[in-house]
Formats: structure tokens, sequence, C-alpha cells
């Protein structure tokens, strides 16, 4: 806990004193308190008082801002904007009623151990264990870092918590226990009920972590990934010709591994990929802190383009399956299965409540994953052709393109050859710089037209759609197609025109 945490809970805690009021922080904070994790934002549960009044009052006592996040359970959540000057980041302070008639059947009713212990507000002043109440065990497991859920209906209360228990255990580095692992397996199939877009943002919390590949892994044992993405399911045991390691299956998840190591390398940070442990990256050679602010860049549900990254790395083969083939010799061909995967992709996203920019991103990545091997391996490759996978590619190159070391990775496995893996390293980032050159261009060139002009001029309402049209319209000039207004109307006019049949 930091020194503006604490002042924070000290004057809540004056705050509920002058309302002859009563609070626990509860939850998270206070397993990332005794962890020494620093908590970002309090969690609080009001055990005399009415939780949404007083949370209005310490807004308006704060001068901060009141949420009300659920009237019906009584929370209400306080927005401290500027917690401290070092930190532009606000931190939330939500105040929660009593979900049963006692605060140890309210811990009762909670996931897992190490999230049902409670904290009296004076325990930011004197962390003593006099202050904590830990009705089932949650310290000791902390000190055996297990996740065990509280109790066994723990799971039908909510299915969602039993994706939430594999996000756990990869963010804090726990097992989970042996008991709470079996009672997963055998609810499994409830993990259907939970809207959508609560299993989307336990997914995009795992993917966030910079190794969730053990995460995935662990789902798919569990039964809960092919249940969440059932066309995964499909490709099990699809078997693919020699160069490839593993079957399709597999060989997504290997990606995802391969594009976690890349990343982590790419951080500066030491990681070893298992296959080909003495297999290192070039930093500069891939331009690492210009792909690294690419990734780091925020999607709006999937917190980041990485996120999107690994999304489109575990779903690219996602048509192997209905693709397969064999060819006069009997060797297994996989023909157009990249085109295939486009709509699948997309509707996996969409099913999953992602944005339609972000479907349409991770569906482009699955498009093109094979463009950046076809041309590092050519034996003459024109500067057109790189021209054209870029143009193709748009602002989704650099995914692409890095989607494609890993797919390398991931194919050849234990038989990654250095010298190989070196050249496609070094494609990558000639490609890359080149990739730079376009966008730099791109901001010199004049604006033909502007959403404003697409919407007088055809109609339009606004939206994704007059973007979409204004990016093409810029990797049309930046190809030397389009040089003049009116080429640009025709160029807009040609597209819609092509929408409609």
């Amino acid at each position: 806990m930091n020194d503006a945490q604490r002042a924070i809970i000290q004057r809540v805690a004056a705050f509920l004193a002058t309302h002859d009021a009563e609070a626990y922080l509860v939850g998270g904070p206070v397993r990332d308190m005794l962890l020494g994790r620093p908590p970002h934002d309090l969690d609080f549960v009001i055990t005399r008082g009415d939780s949404l009044a007083l949370a209005r009052a310490l807004a308006d006592e704060l001068d901060e801002p009141f949420v009300l996040l659920d009237e019906r359970f009584g929370t209400g959540r306080v927005v401290i904007r500027h917690p401290a000057p070092s930190t532009n980041l606000p931190i939330y302070l939500d105040l929660n009623r009593l979900r049963a008639p006692t605060l140890r059947e309210d811990l009762a009713d909670r996931d897992f151990t190490v999230n049902a212990i409670a904290a009296a507000l004076q325990w930011a002043d004197d962390p003593a264990p006099a202050h904590l109440v830990d009705p089932f065990g949650g310290q000791r497991d902390l000190d055996r870092r297990l996740i065990r859920a509280v109790s066994a209906p723990a799971f039908r209360h909510d299915p969602l918590r039993m994706l939430r228990a594999v996000r756990q255990s990869v963010e804090l580095g726990f097992d989970i226990d042996p008991a709470t692992l079996t009672v997963i397996r055998h609810h499994a199939p409830l993990i259907d009920q939970p809207a959508a877009e609560r299993v989307r943002d336990e997914l995009v919390r795992l993917f966030a972590q910079p190794h969730a590949y053990g995460g995935l892994e662990l789902l798919d044992q569990l039964g809960l990934l092919t249940r969440i993405i059932p066309e995964l399911g499909l490709s099990r045991a699809v078997l693919q010709p020699d160069v490839h390691q593993w079957d399709v299956f597999q060989h997504m998840l290997e990606t995802v591994r391969a594009l976690e190591w890349l990343v982590t390398q790419l951080r500066g940070e030491p990681a070893v990929l298992p296959w080909s442990p003495n297999l290192t990256v070039d930093r500069a050679l891939l331009h690492a802190d210009r792909v690294l602010s690419h990734l780091d860049a925020p999607s709006s549900a999937a917190g980041t383009r990485l996120v999107l990254l690994k999304l489109a790395t575990l779903l690219h083969d996602i048509a192997k399956p209905q693709c397969r083939s064999l060819d006069v010799g009997q060797r297994i061909r996989f023909l157009h299965h990249e085109t295939e995967g486009v709509p699948m992709a997309a509707t996996v996203m969409r099913r999953l409540r992602f944005s339609a920019r972000e479907a349409d991103a991770v569906a482009r990545i699955v498009a093109l994953h094979m463009r950046p091997a076809q041309l590092a391996t050519a034996k003459h490759v024109t500067p057109r052709a790189i021209q054209r996978f870029l143009h193709a590619a748009g602002d989704a190159g650099i995914d692409v393109l890095l989607h494609s070391l890993c797919d390398h990775l991931a194919t050849q496995g234990t038989r990654t050859r250095p010298d190989e893996w070196a050249r496609h390293v070094a494609f990558t980032g000639e490609v890359l710089a080149l990739y730079w050159q376009r966008r730099e261009r791109a901001g010199q060139l004049p604006r033909l037209l502007d959403g404003r002009d697409l919407m007088a001029t055809f109609g339009l309402e606004p939206g994704q759609r007059v973007g979409t049209l204004l990016a093409g319209l810029r990797e049309a000039q930046l190809a030397g197609l389009v040089t003049t207004h009116d080429e640009a109307r025709a160029w807009v006019a040609t597209e819609l025109e092509g929408e409609k049949t």
C-alpha cells in the first residue's frame, strides 16, 4: 500500500466515523496488500449504513465524481481522479452493500479463499492480524500460493468464476487446488451461461498477462476453451504436413507461446523458448521500441493491440479442418484456409462482443498471415510485391509481420534452424522499415477528402464505414492510384459500388 492509498483509506475511515457508519476493505485489495503488491482500486463493504447514500456523500465531500454501478446490489463508485502528483491514473473506491446478513456470510459467498479476506480500516495504520477477518483460510492459501474455491457451489452461483480461477492463477503465479480443478471440470458446461461481455473481459485480462499460454492450456484441460470457442475444437488432432511439429490445434496454441516469447524478448527481458532455448531476437533489427509502442496502443474492448494480436494468433488457422485435402501425391493441403478463416474469426470476435473494428483487425491478420512468409522465402521479391502487401495490410502490417515470425517458430518447433530464423527476422526488419516510411509519407500527403466530404457527397452516416473508406483512400494515395480530388471521389464511388455487388 502506498502513501496515497493509505491516505485515502484514512480519509474514508474518518468520513464513515462522522456518519456513524462502518466498513471493511475486502477482496482483491486486501489480497494484494498481503502479497506486497500495490492495489490500485479499493473495495469496501458497508456493514453499517446505506452504501449508496454513503458513496454519494463521500463523492460530494471529496469533490470527486460518483458513479452508480448497481442500484439493486447497492454498489456505488467514487472516482479519485488525481490520487497523487506522480500518477494520472484514477483510483476507484467501490462501496458495496453487504450481500448477506453478516460479514462472514458475505465472505462465504465470494469466489476464492484468497479473495474472501476482509480488513478493518484501522489496518491501514496498524497492519496487525487482529484487524483481519479470514474465516476460510485465505492467508494460509496465500502462503501456499493456491487458488481454492470458498465453497463447492461457488461456480454454480457464478460460472464466470471458472475463467477467473485460471486468469488469477496466471496473474498471481498460483496453482489451483486439485479439488477446485475437479469441480471446475464438472461445471465446465455452465460457462455458456454468463453474458458474452463478461466472458470476453475475463479472456482479455488473461491475454493481457505476459504468459497467457499456460492459462490457455489450462482452459483446454478443464474443458473451457473449446466451449467458449467451439471452432477450435474441430482442429484437435488434425494432422499437418511433415514440416509441422504439431497438429493444427496445438500449433495455434504454440504460436501464442512463440508470440509471448517474442514480445518478452522485444521488451529486453529474459525469455526462453522451450523448443529452441538458444534462440534470440535482435531488438534493433526489429525496431523494438516502435513495435512495442504499436502493441501497447489502446484498443476498446481488448485493452491493447497486443491482446488483439494474441487473439488473431489463436485463431489464425481456424479454417484448416474444413480446408484439409490430399493432393495426387497424398500430401496434406489446406488450400485457401486463410481466406476461409476470415469470416470464422470475425464470427468468434463478434460472438464475444468485441467491437466491429477489433473484429475487422483480427480478420485482416488471419487473411494475410501467410503473405510475409511467402515473400520471405521467394527467390525474387520485387519492391512492388512488398508494397502490395503493405497496402493490403494497412495498419495491421506490424501485427501480420510479427505473427509470421511466430508462425515460423510454431511450425518448425524443435527443428527450427537458426539460419532460417535469422533470414526471416532480417526480412521482417526490412519490411517494418518500409512500413514506417509509408506511414511518414502518408503524413505528408494532401488530404483530398475528409469525413464531411464523404457524408455530404455520398450520403453516408457518421461511423466506422467513413473511417474505413478514408483509410483505404490514404492507402490508394500511397500506392499512387489517386492524386487529385476528382480521382479520390471516383475511387470512393467505385468502393461503394463494389460493396453493393
